[in-house]
């Protein structure tokens, strides 16, 4: 369940209360409630320790208790356009490098054209992380079936996004930071997957 709220700040925020009752299917990523609500605050964070084009990628995002329920909520961003109405050509292709490299260093199992919004810079804005950060996929190494998913999204046959040289300062910066300031969202196991 998702709730519109309004903040404070007279922002509004989109609100995921934690449902114990969550159901997975039977090949699940072994992802529960409480990371999946975690991982949608960490997926912020690493945006922001990342800075430069991965700054503002995903919407600013925290934990809040709300009426006695804990959950993330999201800032909200304005869907500017639709995404299967845009071509990749329309795209800045600094922000679609750092969208694609983003969501392989989170592990994002769950990207797909309902989870990012094209807002009225034509910049995508990722939403919908709580699928990332896994720490093992069954009978498959860990990130390969999230690089599958970026490759359908981000990928098209005539353009390659990424290359091996827009990769170089990131694995530089994941080096010399140890838990990128996000062990108190992520395990152990998790943290050391994504900096593999």
């Amino acid at each position: 369940d998702v709730y519109v709220l309004k903040l404070d700040t007279k922002i509004k925020g989109y609100y995921k209360p934690i449902n114990p009752n969550t159901k997975f299917p039977e090949n699940d990523y072994n992802i529960r409630p409480l990371q999946m609500m975690n991982n949608e605050v960490a997926a912020y964070k690493l945006s922001e320790v990342l800075g430069g084009n991965f700054s503002g990628l995903v919407p600013e995002t925290n934990i809040r208790d709300y009426e006695g329920t804990l959950g993330s909520i999201q800032a909200e961003v304005i869907k500017e356009y639709d995404p299967n109405d845009v071509t990749m050509d329309q795209f800045d292709n600094r922000h679609l490098k750092a969208a694609a490299i983003f969501d392989y260093i989170s592990g994002s199992l769950d990207r797909h054209l309902d989870n990012f919004i094209i807002d009225k810079n034509m910049k995508m804005n990722l939403i919908d992380n709580g699928l990332s950060f896994p720490e093992h996929l069954e009978g498959d190494s860990l990130y390969v079936h999230a690089s599958d998913i970026i490759d359908s999204t981000f990928f098209s046959s005539e353009k390659q996004i990424i290359d091996d040289e827009d990769l170089i300062p990131i694995v530089k910066l994941m080096e010399s930071k140890n838990s990128l300031g996000m062990d108190k969202y992520l395990s152990p196991v998790a943290l050391e997957s994504m900096r593999k």
